[in-house]
């Protein structure tokens, strides 16, 4: 590339074909439009100290904090009552720790940046972009496979897709739903392994590493996905593009309902205030298994 101008659209270059005649006789060539063009390493004369200055790196892109909260309330009176079963405010609070962690982890994966005003607090709430929403928005790879094309051919194609064109690493997580293991799983060039010396009748499918040449997907069964509907799906994740950002860190405050008139009880409210943030997504994918067109009629 010997020259660009940028005052045209689409720019135009000015271009030296290092193959093209022995410089004693001149050609006139035709590129035909629409042709791609693969840029090659930079080279420079023995002179050359510095090049056109130029970036690839991103733009920066806002993303909102989410403030998770959940808060239990147990009665003084049904802490100091004897019970016949042994269920007391650790294994209330406990529950809520787990419900608390689901939730984050919703939010996580199918959250929505947003935020919105309540009339009645006059406060505004402010929600997280997911990793799904960041993948699709951002330019990750949104595959969709329908259940008859579902190979070991189209599996090697797609493979070739989410690794192929981008810097991420050779070897990934794919998380997957149910009805995605099962059409993974059901595959004829799956290779499965039995063990002989087993005595124990077992029906068990347990599929660990998907690998073609120097592309390696580690699996993983994702439950949240079957829970959510997205039992059809599966989320490759380049794990090293991956961050969670916390803004506050889960936080356990114990209220003082009594001391202050409110209630004869205890209460408990943990909080955090974090986001989750998907670096490069073009590393990442979002894979849909669909109905043939067929089945949907």
């Amino acid at each position: 590339v010997r020259g660009v101008d940028f005052s045209s659209t689409p720019n135009k270059i000015t271009v030296q074909l290092l193959n093209g005649t022995d410089g004693k006789s001149s050609h006139t060539t035709t590129i035909e439009a629409g042709t791609e063009i693969y840029i090659l390493g930079h080279a420079a004369s023995e002179t050359d100290a510095a090049t056109v200055p130029y970036s690839a790196l991103p733009t920066d892109r806002e993303q909102y904090m989410q403030k998770f909260m959940v808060q239990s309330l147990v009665s003084n009176v049904m802490i100091e009552s004897e019970k016949n079963a042994s269920w007391d405010k650790d294994d209330i609070d406990e529950l809520l720790m787990q419900q608390f962690i689901t939730d984050v982890e919703k939010s996580y994966i199918f959250g929505t940046k947003a935020y919105s005003f309540d009339r009645a607090t006059k406060m505004w709430t402010y929600t997280t972009s997911g990793i799904i929403e960041q993948l699709v928005t951002n330019g990750g790879h949104v595959i969709t496979i329908k259940k008859s094309e579902f190979t070991d051919k189209k599996l090697i194609q797609t493979i070739s897709e989410i690794f192929v064109g981008n810097s991420g690493s050779n070897t990934r997580y794919i998380f997957t739903g149910n009805e995605f293991a099962t059409h993974l799983f059901t595959l004829p060039g799956i290779v499965k392994y039995q063990n002989v010396n087993d005595t124990v009748r077992s029906f068990e499918y347990d599929f660990k590493r998907l690998r073609l040449m120097n592309y390696t997907l580690l699996n993983a069964s994702h439950p949240m996905l079957d829970y959510m509907g997205y039992s059809n799906a599966a989320l490759v994740i380049d794990k090293q593009y991956l961050q969670r950002r916390v803004f506050r860190s889960l936080e356990e405050t114990q209220l003082s309902l009594k001391e202050a008139g409110l209630m004869d009880a205890q209460s408990t409210v943990w909080c955090e205030i974090s986001s989750v943030i998907l670096k490069y997504p073009q590393c990442h994918a979002l894979i849909m298994v669909e109905d043939d067109e067929e089945e949907e009629e």
